[in-house]
């Protein structure tokens, strides 16, 4: 049983596809398939149910899965704390941002300044659960037993058009925005959640004319006149143009925080990135 043969199988196993374990490391996915076939061999069980293009876990194989995650994981551990005793540091530091794209931009900017051969990896993603140094989101990440903490704590406005009917008003009462078109960012966004929340707890259901993957064009299209949105005071700030106007809407806050395994060794570049985006956050 060979360390490499046991990485094909737990990335087979997140993966449920062959192919996908294999392109990722630039095998053919028979070499994957012969792989875990001779690992079964060797155990005398069936860890995968198969079918045609798909690949699934059984009972024994969640179990295997679960202590050999665990062991690699420790390994991986181990070989980090090692290589990590130089005060020269170089490597790589992989974050899930899933909100406050800005704030953490500003922190890698302020990062690459004092360590600049330390590269990134970025996923924009809330499904992915790849392994990560650090998570930023408002949303619990589906990883347990995680260790998370509290970010920022931002104001929720509304952004408009200048001239729309609403812009310059106060705005007391959510329920004021009903029969007004939304824009806001995709249906797993943070965004869009907060955009529903907050009309179905007023009493109505919003009229979201647009959904987009990019925060540039949503505030470009405020800016066009084309709906109004919920936004972050503090991550987007400074990124309207003058043709747009942000209101209160009765206090109404966004909480995000940084989540990271506690249990597992944090390399000293990472735990320096995770205190400037703090200090960005101040």
């Amino acid at each position: 049983m060979e360390i490499l043969q046991l990485r094909y199988f737990c990335d087979a196993a997140e993966e449920e596809n062959f192919s996908r374990t294999a392109h990722k490391y630039d095998v053919p996915p028979s070499n994957i398939s012969q792989t875990v076939h001779r690992l079964e061999d060797e155990l005398g069980v069936k860890l995968f149910d198969r079918s045609p293009n798909k690949i699934s876990l059984n009972e024994p194989g969640r179990r295997f899965y679960a202590k050999v995650k665990a062991a690699l994981c420790t390994l991986d551990d181990a070989c980090r704390e090692i290589y990590d005793t130089s005060d020269d540091i170089q490597t790589e530091i992989k974050l899930r941002v899933c909100t406050n794209r800005r704030i953490v931009t500003v922190a890698i900017e302020k990062f690459k300044e004092l360590y600049p051969y330390v590269n990134f990896t970025l996923s924009h993603s809330y499904n992915d659960e790849g392994d990560y140094d650090l998570i930023v989101s408002d949303v619990t990440p589906n990883e347990k037993d995680l260790t998370k903490e509290l970010l920022i704590t931002e104001k929720i406005l509304v952004a408009a058009k200048k001239g729309n009917v609403k812009s310059g008003m106060e705005i007391k009462d959510i329920s004021s925005l009903k029969g007004e078109r939304f824009i806001t960012m995709n249906e797993k966004s943070s965004l869009c959640n907060i955009t529903e929340q907050l009309c179905h707890k007023a009493g109505f259901e919003p009229n979201i004319v647009i959904k987009s993957e990019d925060p540039y064009y949503v505030r470009r299209y405020i800016e066009l006149g084309l709906g109004i949105a919920f936004v972050p005071a503090f991550s987007w700030q400074g990124q309207f143009s003058e043709e747009i106007e942000c209101m209160d809407i009765c206090n109404h806050t966004r909480e995000t925080y940084v989540f990271y395994d506690s249990k597992r060794y944090m390399p000293k570049a990472v735990a320096k990135f995770k205190d400037i985006l703090f200090e960005v956050c101040r």
